[in-house]
């Protein structure tokens, strides 16, 4: 089941595509690990002011608005999908071959 750590809402990926910084509650790691690991937005944890956090936001807008469509066409895309959809159906077939789920 989904919980707050492990849930990404599809207008996740609708943000970033749209060049949008993220922001999270510090609950959901998921989306963590991912404004993390590229840059493309911030947690509201409080330990950090909410006129720092706008003014950092500000500041970098133009290379995050940059990293949030790039993260969205290297994770969030179609073609990801289908190749990590056809990778999950080959696994369960135990066949290894992609041609079987009719992905390839």
């Amino acid at each position: 089941f989904l919980t707050s750590e492990t849930f990404l809402p599809i207008k996740f990926a609708e943000y970033l595509a749209a060049g949008l910084p993220v922001l999270t509650h510090p609950q959901n790691s998921g989306i963590i690990d991912i404004l993390g690991k590229y840059r493309i937005g911030a947690v509201l944890d409080g330990a950090v002011a909410t006129a720092v956090l706008g003014e950092n936001l500000r500041r970098d807008k133009d290379l995050m608005r940059e990293n949030c469509i790039a993260t969205a066409h290297a994770e969030f895309s179609l073609k990801q999908f289908i190749e990590r959809y056809s990778k999950i159906y080959a696994e369960l077939t135990e066949d290894g071959d992609n041609d079987s789920v009719g992905l390839a």
